[in-house]
C-alpha cells in the first residue's frame, strides 16, 4: 500500500528537504574537517593531560603546599633562634657600639702603647733588681718616676675604663665569635633571609592554595582546556560526532555526481544514445515501438545548472532497432535524447538519487532508471507517462509472459510541475523508492544482482496532438553512493 503521504502530497517541500539535506551534509563534513583540526588536537592532548593521575597529584601538591614544609622555613626558624641568643645579641650590640670603637681607637693609641711599655718594664727583672739595689734612694730615681707615670695611668679613669671594657663578659664575649663558625653560619642565613630569591619564596609560599595554584603552569593549562571545552565548536564536536544524526549519512560514500555546471556534457561520464548503439553503430538509433528519434545532442540543453532533455515536434531520419530485423533506416516525426553512464559508471547496489522536474506532457514519457547489458533486470526509479511510476521488472525479455513486474503509480499531478527529489536504495535483499526522503514502494522480488549503469531519457510510445510540445525533463543534479558497512 502506497504511504498516504505520497498520495496527498504531503511530502516535504524540496526547497526545504534539500537544504536539510545539505546542511546535514555540510555539517558533517564539518565534523570530519573538525576531528582532523589543530584546534581539536590541542583539546584532546590538554583533556588527557589535564584528567591523568600525575596531572592530579602536581595540583594537589600545589593546592596542599605549606610554608612550613619548605626548607626556607627552616632556615627562617634556625636564624630566629640564632638571633635570639644572647651571646649573638651581645655580639652585635658590642659589634656596632660606640664604646668598642672607642676602646678599639684608644687601644691603637700611643697611651696605651706607653702603658705597655712602663708596665713590661716594671715588671722585668732588670728593673726589679735596680729598685732592691737603690733602697731608700729609690723615690730620687729616674725609676721612681716611671713608676708614678705608669701607676697614674693605670688608675686614670681612662685606663679604668679601658681594662673595665677589655675584661668585661660581652667583650670577652665578643672576641671569641668573631669569625666563628657560628657567626658565619648566621650571617649566610641573615643574608639569604634578607635575599630577593627568599622574600618571594616565602612571600608565594604564604599564599592561599588556590592562589598559588593560579600561579602555576598546570592552572594555565587547566584554563586552556576549560577555555577549549566550552567553545561553541568544542561542545558542537562533542555533542554530535557519537550521536545518530548523521547515521545515515555515514552508511553511504559517494561514487558518482554531476551538479552539470558546465555549458557542455561531461563525455567522461555520459553518452547521448543508447549505450549499444555507441558500441555497435558508434550511432544513435531508437526503438521501433518509439516514436521519437533520439538524436543526441541536438536535444539537451544545459544551462544555469540544470541539464535539460527537450522532446519535439521534427522530422528526422534514423536507425530504429527491432528484434526480428535489427537495425533499419526509418522516418521520425519527433525527436528527443538520452543519456547515460554505460561506459563509464556502474554499479552493484547503493543508493542512486537525482532532483527532477517532469513536464506533465503524456504521452511523452520521462524516465531515471537503471539497467544492466541486457534488457532485464530493469529499474525505474522513476517513469512519468500519465502516471509517476517507480518499480522494476525482471524475468525473460524472450518471452513476455514470463516478465514479472512490481510497480507503484501515483498522480502525476502532484509531481509533474516542480523539482522533487527521486531516490532508489538497492541492497542485496531490497529495492526502495523515495520522493524527498517520503518512502513510496518498497519490494523484495526481483532485485537486480548485476552492476547496473544509470540512463536519463524522454520517449513517445504514441502520436501526441498539437500543442502539446515541446516537453522538458529537467535535472538539477544527479548522485549515487555506495554503502560503507
Amino acid at each position: 500500500m502506497i504511504n498516504l503521504r505520497i498520495l496527498f502530497g504531503l511530502v516535504p517541500k524540496t526547497s526545504d528537504y534539500e537544504a536539510q539535506q545539505e546542511s546535514l551534509r555540510k555539517e558533517y563534513l564539518e565534523l570530519a574537517e573538525f576531528a582532523k583540526s589543530p584546534e581539536l588536537k590541542e583539546y584532546q592532548e590538554l583533556e588527557n593531560t589535564v584528567k591523568s593521575p600525575d596531572f592530579a597529584r602536581k595540583k594537589k601538591s600545589i593546592l596542599s603546599q605549606k610554608y612550613s614544609d619548605t626548607t626556607e622555613w627552616t632556615k627562617e626558624k634556625e636564624y630566629l633562634r640564632l638571633k635570639k641568643q644572647r651571646e649573638i645579641r651581645k655580639f652585635y650590640q658590642i659589634k656596632n657600639s660606640i664604646e668598642l670603637k672607642d676602646f678599639l681607637e684608644f687601644d691603637k693609641s700611643y697611651d696605651v702603647k706607653h702603658y705597655h711599655t712602663l708596665e713590661k718594664l716594671i715588671h722585668s727583672d732588670e728593673w726589679t733588681s735596680k729598685k732592691r739595689q737603690l733602697g731608700k734612694k729609690f723615690t730620687e730615681s729616674s725609676e721612681y718616676q716611671q713608676y708614678l707615670e705608669y701607676k697614674n695611668l693605670k688608675n686614670s679613669k681612662r685606663f679604668r675604663d679601658y681594662f673595665a671594657f677589655k675584661t668585661s663578659r660581652d667583650y670577652v664575649n665578643f672576641t671569641l665569635l668573631i669569625g666563628s663558625e657560628k657567626i658565619n653560619a648566621f650571617e649566610n642565613l641573615e643574608k639569604y633571609i634578607r635575599s630577593e630569591d627568599f622574600i618571594k619564596i616565602k612571600e608565594y609560599m604564604l599564599l592561599p592554595g588556590q592562589k598559588k595554584y593560579e600561579m602555576s603552569p598546570e592552572f594555565q593549562l587547566e584554563k586552556k582546556y576549560l577555555e577549549l571545552r566550552n567553545s561553541e565548536k568544542i561542545r558542537w564536536y562533542y555533542k554530535v560526532k557519537d550521536s545518530k544524526k548523521f547515521d545515515e549519512i555515514k552508511r553511504w560514500e559517494l561514487t558518482f555526481s554531476d551538479d552539470f555546471e558546465t555549458n557542455k556534457l561531461d563525455r567522461k561520464k555520459w553518452l547521448s544514445r543508447y549505450f549499444w548503439g555507441d558500441a555497435m553503430l558508434h550511432e544513435s538509433y531508437s526503438l521501433d515501438n518509439e516514436k521519437q528519434f533520439y538524436n543526441e545532442d541536438k536535444n539537451i540543453e544545459m544551462s544555469g545548472s540544470t541539464l535539460t532533455i527537450i522532446t519535439r515536434r521534427e522530422k528526422v531520419r534514423g536507425k530504429a532497432w527491432n528484434a526480428s530485423v535489427g537495425f533499419f533506416p526509418r522516418d521520425f516525426n519527433y525527436t528527443s535524447s538520452i543519456i547515460n553512464t554505460g561506459h563509464s559508471f556502474r554499479q552493484k547496489y547503493g543508493l542512486f538519487e537525482a532532483k527532477i522536474r517532469f513536464n506533465a506532457n503524456y504521452p511523452v514519457t520521462h524516465a531515471f532508471w537503471l539497467v544492466s547489458d541486457t534488457m532485464l533486470p530493469h529499474v525505474n526509479i522513476v517513469r512519468a507517462a500519465d502516471k509517476i511510476s517507480m518499480g522494476n521488472l525482471w524475468g525473460s525479455a524472450e518471452h513476455r509472459k514470463l516478465i514479472r513486474k512490481n510497480e507503484s503509480r501515483i498522480s502525476l499531478s502532484r509531481y509533474g510541475s516542480d523539482y522533487f527529489i527521486y531516490s532508489m536504495e538497492w541492497s542485496a535483499h531490497r529495492l526502495t523508492w523515495k520522493i524527498n526522503g517520503v518512502t513510496v514502494n518498497s519490494v523484495t522480488e526481483g532485485v537486480p544482482q548485476v552492476p547496473m549503469y544509470i540512463n536519463l531519457s524522454s520517449a513517445l510510445y504514441a502520436e501526441i496532438k498539437d500543442g502539446i510540445l515541446p516537453a522538458l525533463l529537467e535535472v538539477d543534479w544527479i548522485r549515487c553512493y555506495r554503502q560503507t558497512v
